[in-house]
């Protein structure tokens, strides 16, 4: 398990999100697009600091919890 500290930058929502949030992954899965609604994520301000807890393993990552700091 892996928690981390990541600067995230917000963009445009898509179909059932009003917004996402996206951010470089930690646990070397490159960039990750989430719905900022569905993680609890404040729609403002446009950019911040996350604490990201995920599980990394050999198919990827698992994203546990994502929580602004």
């Amino acid at each position: 398990m892996l928690t981390s500290q990541i600067s995230y930058v917000q963009v445009p929502g898509w179909k059932n999100c009003r917004f996402g949030a996206e951010f470089a992954d930690a646990g070397g899965a490159g960039t990750i697009r989430v719905c900022g609604p569905l993680w609890h994520l404040p729609s403002e301000p446009e950019r911040g600091t996350i604490r990201v807890t995920e599980k990394v393993g050999g198919l990827g990552v698992y994203l546990l919890r994502i929580e602004p700091i």
